[in-house]
């Protein structure tokens, strides 16, 4: 049994699909193929210089590809797009260049999609199209042969009749019953999820009371090793210091001693040295005193030289005085020897 889009809901339906969850790309070629009756690979063959745009509006410009007597050839023709497609569809297409196609997906993809969230195949928009036109657009068989170029009105006729032959099931209303069921698990889902994550969450929350104990025992030790590294610390910086004072008081001495000896040293160099001077002097002085005592026995001596000589000259004056006689020799000899030596010893 095929189902097609009730034309009562055909607007419906467009904006239930544009306002899911659906992923864009799909949201776009189901509601370009249903608001334009297009097959889904003419969907995925528009490139985005097919793409007409005026105002507010977007317009396709679709290829059909048709056969015959062994022959291929193109023919164009133009789809709209829903209004309610026209701003995503303008973001989608923002960054693409002229000759880049809409969507790069096979349509293999496309099928298993619709079969998935539908139940139906991907020819089912187009049927749902045709039954809109005739019913609420009020258009012939011919006219939407000449708009969607089918090969004949027979052709046209056959997707019209499947809604009447074939007592076609509203999609849209199987659709939310699927949405009902889908929102009835998702929310079976969601409580799943929910009691889960409180599970979850509790054994997050009690690892992390087990993690926050642990790093308080962990702050704990470290801070008792942090007192304990004080402590010896403070200890090794107390020995230090007490082996600094003690080796400052062993300088002072060492220091005290040093001075001490340098002064003994200099008190001794400086008695020797005056003993020595003092024996310097008693040499100069025993020296003086020999050249003195010479000086004074060279005097004696010279002084006895002089008192023979004067008494030498007294006998040879009394010789001559004998010898003449009678005659009056007045003879008048003054002899005045003055000897005087001054010595002037300095130390």
């Amino acid at each position: 049994m095929l189902r097609v889009v009730n034309p009562d809901y055909f607007e419906q339906f467009i904006k239930f699909v544009m306002g899911s969850r659906i992923e864009l790309k799909y949201k776009l070629i189901i509601c370009l193929e249903l608001s334009s009756g297009s097959r889904v690979s003419e969907i995925l063959g528009l490139r985005r210089k097919d793409l007409i745009f005026k105002d507010d509006k977007i317009a396709l410009d679709i290829v059909v590809k048709k056969k015959r007597r062994g022959e291929g050839r193109e023919l164009h023709r133009f789809g709209s797009v829903h209004p309610l497609v026209v701003k995503e569809l303008r973001k989608f297409v923002f960054s693409l260049g002229d000759e880049d196609k809409l969507f790069t997906i096979h349509r293999s993809r496309v099928w298993e999609m619709y079969g998935k969230l539908f139940g139906i195949g991907t020819h089912s928009l187009r049927h749902s199209f045709v039954i809109w036109c005739y019913e609420k657009q009020g258009m012939t068989i011919e006219e939407i042969v000449n708009k969607l170029l089918f090969s004949s009105n027979v052709m046209a006729q056959r997707y019209y009749n499947t809604r009447i032959d074939k007592g076609v099931w509203d999609m849209f209303a199987d659709m939310k019953s699927r949405t009902a069921i889908a929102v009835s698990e998702a929310h079976q889902h969601y409580a799943d999820l929910a009691l889960r994550t409180t599970i979850a969450n509790a054994d997050v929350y009690n690892k992390y009371i087990d993690m926050k104990m642990r790093t308080n025992i962990a702050n704990a030790d470290m801070q008792a090793r942090y007192a304990d590294m004080n402590a010896r610390t403070n200890i090794a910086y107390a020995e230090t210091h007490a082996r600094y004072v003690d080796m400052n008081l062993r300088t002072q001495i060492a220091n005290a001693e040093t001075q001490a000896r340098y002064m003994d040293m200099n008190v001794r160099t400086n008695i020797a040295y005056a003993e020595m001077m003092l024996k310097e002097y008693e040499a100069k002085m025993q020296n003086a005193i020999q050249k003195a005592q010479l000086a004074i026995e060279a005097v004696k001596a010279t002084g006895q030289v002089h008192a023979q000589l004067a008494s030498g000259a007294m006998s040879a004056m009394h010789v001559s005085a004998s010898i003449s006689g009678s005659g009056s020799i007045n003879d008048s000899n003054s002899v005045s020897t003055s000897t005087s030596t001054s010595h002037n010893y300095s130390y």
